[in-house]
């Protein structure tokens, strides 16, 4: 398996978030419009109480700036002259990529001059704090996360996230689409984006680009053609995300590649093949010969349901491993 490397981060600018997010978290543009195009380079926000009070040592100003009721309540309860003097303060800093006022508090009209004068966009949200912060954080790390793609299918099987690669013409998609008519779910077909979310935890998504997301729930089965997996199986066969829990290679029946278990036997089909880093996480790895006298779906689901009982702290082969050592001792 060779993830491709995506760019180091997602792009993303104020006017996509306010695109993409706007009716979600009821923001409004309320000044700094010509600023709109200003990039968003990291998931951390900055509550800018400090600066207000005059303390400007750390200030982190590539953050987004969220004003909520105690920032707001401050300048309020300043004189004219001091407000004045905290607000000019925090506009000065041209690198703040956009200032938030969370539940829909009234701006000082400085602040709306001071955001057209300096085009730093200057926005409104009726949700509390809170909640705004929580739903910017997650969303910013998603979104700016560092990123690979892989041409493989995705597929949530019983729970488990199954990331599915092999070689050109391997049969992904046929097997994808046998594990979606059994009643699992589709998260991407053909190039998964892989983020680690959270630290430690992979991530994957579709790589479709959010205009193109009419194409998201196809499949494309050789012999086929595309399969509109939300039309012929409904809302339970499709995902937007799922964690990535394990990996499986399928390999031809003709191919001279050599199968290796997790202990170094050869030819031992199923077992765990010692495991795969992506993003320097790594997972579980097993490969599964493509055969007309097998069949690959319900391998996958045994493997699935193998994982789980992992979790829950058992292990059929560590078991059998022990029953061996047992009777070889009482010989």
């Amino acid at each position: 398996m060779r993830p491709n490397p995506s760019n180091p981060s997602e792009e993303l600018t104020v006017r996509e978030l306010l695109n993409e997010k706007g009716d979600v978290w009821q923001l409004k543009l309320i000044a700094g419009e010509n600023g709109t195009g200003r990039g968003i380079k990291t998931n951390e926000l900055c509550r800018p109480g400090l600066l207000f009070a005059g303390y400007e040592e750390h200030f982190a100003r590539n953050r987004i700036q969220i004003i909520g009721m105690a920032e707001w309540s401050y300048l309020n309860h300043l004189d004219p002259e001091k407000r004045k003097d905290a607000i000019t303060r925090l506009f000065k800093y041209s690198e703040i990529p956009a200032i938030i006022i969370a539940k829909e508090l009234k701006p000082f009209e400085l602040m709306i001059k001071l955001a057209d004068e300096k085009d730093i966009p200057l926005i409104s949200s009726k949700l509390a704090t809170t909640l705004l912060e929580h739903f910017m954080s997650d969303y910013l790390w998603r979104r700016l996360a560092i990123s690979v793609t892989m041409h493989a299918d995705l597929l949530n099987v019983y729970g488990v996230g199954v990331l599915i690669g092999g070689k050109s013409g391997v049969g992904k998609s046929e097997t994808a689409l046998d594990l979606i008519y059994r009643g699992h779910a589709l998260i991407a077909d053909d190039i998964v984006r892989i983020i680690q979310y959270p630290p430690g935890r992979l991530l994957g998504l579709s790589a479709v680009r959010p205009e193109a997301m009419e194409i998201r729930n196809m499949l494309h089965v050789r012999g086929v053609g595309l399969v509109d997996v939300f039309n012929l199986f409904g809302i339970r066969a499709i995902r937007t995300e799922s964690p990535i829990d394990v990996y499986i290679e399928l390999i031809r029946f003709n191919d001279d590649e050599v199968l290796r278990n997790k202990n170094g036997f050869v030819g031992i089909e199923g077992f765990e093949a010692g495991g795969t880093e992506i993003l320097g996480v790594k997972i579980p790895k097993f490969q599964i010969i493509v055969d007309p006298k097998k069949n690959a779906a319900t391998l996958i689901e045994v493997i699935a349901l193998n994982h789980i009982m992992k979790l829950e702290g058992r292990d059929a082969l560590e078991e059998v491993e022990e029953i061996f050592k047992r009777q070889s001792g009482q010989r």
